[in-house]
């Protein structure tokens, strides 16, 4: 037994966004192969050491009900889509929702962050299935994000056809959109179907 890793397991339950998420995947990779990279060890300490500190609970805000962006997820997911994806805009800035994954301490609920990598994004924070949304300590995101979260509960694909519609690129997959009727509403046909939208 690895004292390093079992202390991590004991304190991950403590750990909030991302680095519950990477707590997660450092345990599952041990679990799997027994062993981490030497870039990896020095994280297991750091995340230990950040669930033992104690933080202040994460600032919360009600952003309304989720049913009608969980149902475009849970469509894309019966649809065989691995990792789905919603991009809209706040302010200019895109801001990517994706549902944390099986692995996650908060498996079904809703990331936000901007776009890019695991390693390079920021995370602003999580929205449960309740319309809660815990709002990163280090990361708050761009400003009237709690005005735009409760905007996109009210209408999602609405939201994110925005996104597509500004950038040139689909609000899901984040494809170049060529044909003027993918344009017009912001995303193509073949995420039409995946997230269960009308098209053309």
């Amino acid at each position: 037994m690895n004292l390093e890793i079992e202390a991590l397991r004991q304190s991950a339950p403590k750990l909030h966004g991302r680095d519950a998420e990477f707590a997660a995947s450092l345990l599952h990779q041990y679990d799997s192969r027994s062993s981490l990279s030497e870039r990896q060890w020095p994280w297991v300490a750091t995340l230990t050491q950040r669930a033992q500190a104690g933080e202040p609970a994460a600032p919360k805000a009600k952003v309304g009900s989720m049913d009608g962006l969980i149902a475009l997820f849970d469509t894309a997911i019966a649809n065989k889509l691995k990792h789905p994806k919603i991009r809209f805009d706040i302010n200019g800035e895109t801001v990517v929702l994706a549902l944390a994954g099986e692995r996650s301490a908060h498996a079904g609920q809703i990331n936000v962050s901007s776009p890019g990598s695991f390693e390079s994004r920021d995370w602003y924070g999580r929205i449960d299935r309740k319309g809660e949304f815990t709002r990163s300590r280090r990361s708050p995101g761009p400003d009237g994000l709690v005005t735009a979260l409760t905007a996109l509960a009210e209408n999602p694909s609405k939201a994110g056809a925005a996104h597509g519609k500004r950038t040139g690129n689909c609000c899901f997959c984040a494809t170049e959109l060529t044909d003027h009727r993918s344009i017009d509403v912001g995303y193509g046909p073949v995420c039409a179907k995946r997230w269960g939208l009308a098209w053309g």
